[in-house]
């Protein structure tokens, strides 16, 4: 939603660019006016709507609510982190591409040169890890601003 609002160069993707290409936390007010201002399109507001990995804090959750921006449903993935970590070790990176492949459920195409094919580095394992710790220190809080 945030690269759409940049390429498309509309104001509120001119506001986010340069958090985004810092590799910052865009500010939640303008990600909330992304969503709000996505979900009122027809082609969304008539066939629903999936936010995925949002709201992340409660501050978000709560400037969700009061922007009336209220799911009818919610889905939690409950995956222990072992699972996660497994998943993420059998990652591989093409240097030459860029693109992720994983061993067993997107396995490079035969043609992909093994040799450009890289273990995922270490400090991306750290910030998954981060990630976990900051998802669940924030889960109930944004589950309860939901009840």
């Amino acid at each position: 939603l945030i690269k759409e609002a940049i390429d498309s160069k509309t104001a509120l993707g001119v506001q986010a660019e340069s958090y985004y290409n810092e590799r910052h936390m865009v500010p939640d007010n303008i990600v909330i006016s992304l969503i709000f201002k996505k979900i009122q399109e027809p082609t969304v507001s008539n066939r629903g709507w999936i936010l995925q990995g949002y709201p992340k804090t409660r501050e978000q959750a709560l400037l969700m609510k009061r922007k009336g921006i209220i799911a009818d449903s919610f889905i939690l993935l409950d995956i222990p982190e072992e699972v996660i970590n497994k998943y993420v070790l059998d990652l591989k990176y093409d240097t030459t591409t860029s693109i992720v492949y994983h061993k067993e459920y997107s396995p490079p195409p035969s043609h992909v040169n093994q040799e450009d094919l890289i273990d995922i580095p270490s400090e991306f394992l750290t910030r998954i890890k981060n990630k976990i710790e900051f998802y669940n220190r924030n889960l109930t809080n944004i589950i309860n601003c939901f009840k």
